[in-house]
């Protein structure tokens, strides 16, 4: 005999991991997951120019425009796949449909989509199925690479920093600015951003219309989408130029979501501002209008154990992080069993 015991949705949805973290949870997980190392902890992971970690290159899913660089007879690839490169590979980004790379010799190449100048290339056409080399940067070694939605960002051995793609709305009173060079207007080939003159640059991140640059000082700045307080600027507006994040210490790391933001501090505490509306921000308070749009800690002793971060990685709408003592914590959306 079967007894059927009532269930309420909620708990069949949590055991079904549907429900949204309202923190980070700790994953468990039979062996510890070692940091990187101390350049990773201390967020420098890309810019180690004298002696570069490279590597091949390998993709899979789904080459929509080329993206994979797989060539156009490859329309997916189910497992790893390898793509031939023009030496080792140092850094790598995904944006919607196009990939973006950086080799030891500090060179960019890109494939996919190229409908906003994505692939920096002008002989590119609107795809390119092939890794194409990024035009503009001659004499320029590039260290880091970073893609949102139709934007890339591009961090040189020398701190500065260089965007191409879309710039933001065409429309009368739309705005955005994600290259962060005082306006909306794509550029089809890498420039130089003018707002950073000055600043020795050592990481970037993007999210989906909004970008991030931490400074050798750890000042953090932050410039593009405004909405949902994915700026950190206490405030939804956009902003297009870089702008300077403040009242915050000095950053080391720095990531970000679609269309939320974090850092880590020097002392591993973490950091998280924008949208909340699934608990992408690891805090209380998640409904649909749900956002913090200022830096906002994370208490390490309630949220991780007492652990600091050694790494952060933020998706969509869910987020993943190291600590130092190898432990891994995600929170966010749960909708397909991210934990």
């Amino acid at each position: 005999t079967t007894m059927l015991l009532p269930v309420s949705r909620q708990t069949l949805l949590r055991s079904a991991g549907a429900i949204p973290s309202h923190g980070p949870k700790c994953v468990h997980h039979r062996q510890k997951i070692l940091p990187l190392g101390p350049a990773a902890i201390l967020g420098q992971r890309f810019l180690r120019p004298s002696s570069p970690i490279g590597g091949k290159l390998f993709v899979c899913g789904w080459s929509q425009s080329g993206a994979l660089g797989l060539g156009n007879d490859v329309s997916k690839a189910d497992v790893p796949t390898e793509v031939p490169t023009e030496g080792a590979v140092v850094s790598v980004a995904c944006g919607k449909k196009f990939t973006l790379f950086a080799t030891d010799a500090g060179k960019v190449f890109a494939m996919g989509d190229n409908a906003s100048g994505q692939l920096g290339s002008t002989a590119a056409g609107k795809t390119k199925s092939t890794a194409v080399q990024v035009e503009g940067l001659d004499g320029v070694k590039i260290v880091q690479v970073s893609a949102g939605l139709h934007h890339c960002l591009a961090v040189s051995d020398k701190g500065e920093l260089f965007s191409w793609g879309w710039g933001g709305s065409s429309l009368p009173g739309g705005t955005v600015g994600c290259l962060g060079h005082g306006d909306t207007l794509p550029q089809p080939t890498p420039k130089l951003v003018q707002g950073l003159h000055g600043v020795k640059v050592t990481q970037v991140a993007s999210g989906s219309k909004h970008c991030m640059a931490l400074a050798d000082t750890g000042a953090l700045y932050s410039w593009g989408m405004g909405e949902q307080g994915r700026l950190g600027h206490g405030n939804n507006t956009d902003v297009l130029a870089p702008q300077e994040i403040v009242e915050i210490p000095p950053m080391q790391l720095v990531r970000c979501g679609d269309h939320f933001s974090g850092c880590v501090d020097r002392e591993g505490l973490l950091y998280m501002w924008g949208k909340n509306k699934v608990g992408e921000l690891g805090l209380e308070g998640i409904s649909v209008f749900a956002q913090e749009s200022s830096p906002t800690l994370l208490e390490k002793d309630e949220s991780f154990k007492g652990a600091s971060i050694a790494d952060l990685g933020c998706g969509y709408s869910h987020c993943v992080a190291l600590t130092t003592c190898g432990q891994v914590f995600v929170w966010g959306s749960a909708g397909f069993s991210h934990y």
